[in-house]
């Protein structure tokens, strides 16, 4: 069978090219970006502070101000592209967070220290927004702090 341009072949490609990529977008489109960060909070700064980058995303220093600390330095920071299978990922030696979207703006969430569950659970998260674990440092003057925000 011949095709002319006057039998429709270039619609009819056009048509099918647009679907496919119409379904190829829709498997990815359930996926989250979430930018996972370790900080270390303390209330005086450390003597060897000048190498260690401060924390400066205002939306999550605002999120934070609640807690006692002052100063909270960045110690790992990876961006994550999150689906429906949980995905594990390493932010210390000490500290492994998996996480895995349930529905387009709920997830689940589990922290895990020195190869122990500390926390599961399951929280809405909508776009631009964080959520924050912490718990107690090696020492009673600091603490640690996982952030999770969502991006769009």
């Amino acid at each position: 069978m011949k095709f002319s341009k006057a039998s429709g072949w270039p619609l009819t490609w056009c048509i099918l090219c647009a679907g496919l990529f119409a379904f190829l977008g829709a498997a990815t489109a359930g996926e989250a970006k979430i930018d996972a960060r370790l900080l270390w909070a303390v209330q005086t700064p450390p003597t060897n502070s000048a190498s260690l980058k401060l924390m400066s995303d205002q939306d999550i220093i605002q999120k934070l101000s609640h807690y006692r600390w002052t100063f909270y330095y960045e110690m790992m920071r990876t961006n994550l592209l999150v689906g429906d299978v949980t995905q594990n990922v390493t932010l210390s030696s000490n500290c492994v967070i998996g996480i895995k979207q349930i529905t387009p703006n709920h997830f689940e969430f589990a922290v895990i220290g020195k190869g122990v569950p500390v926390v599961r659970m399951i929280q809405k998260l909508p776009k631009n927004d964080a959520v924050v674990f912490s718990g107690a440092g090696p020492e009673s003057e600091s603490a640690w702090v996982v952030v999770l925000k969502r991006r769009e």
